[in-house]
């Protein structure tokens, strides 16, 4: 909060943090992760998955990595918020 105001809006229709099975037999991290950023998103392989493991490395590999029809494992639901811009009160 800056000023009792909030610092970011809340839109409606939250978006989802996705935890896919790495199906590429040859990639030691078992599981891809699709951050909603951006236009295509960002994907990046990890050998947990979050929130249950607190700490993960996250390589990061390009979008077309994600498969198709992933097996989702896990689903996180998040909210997205935009910064507004703070008028001056002069």
């Amino acid at each position: 909060m800056v000023r009792g105001r909030p610092c970011c809006r809340i839109y409606p229709g939250g978006v989802e943090l996705l935890i896919a099975t790495n199906p590429d037999p040859d990639s030691s991290p078992p599981f891809l992760v699709r951050l909603p950023m951006g236009a295509e998103g960002m994907v990046f392989r990890t050998k947990g998955t979050w929130p249950r493991t607190s700490a993960l490395y996250c390589h990061p590999v390009p979008t077309c990595e994600w498969p198709a029809e992933p097996e989702i494992v896990e689903r996180v639901a998040l909210r997205p918020c935009a910064r507004t811009a703070r008028r001056s009160t002069w």
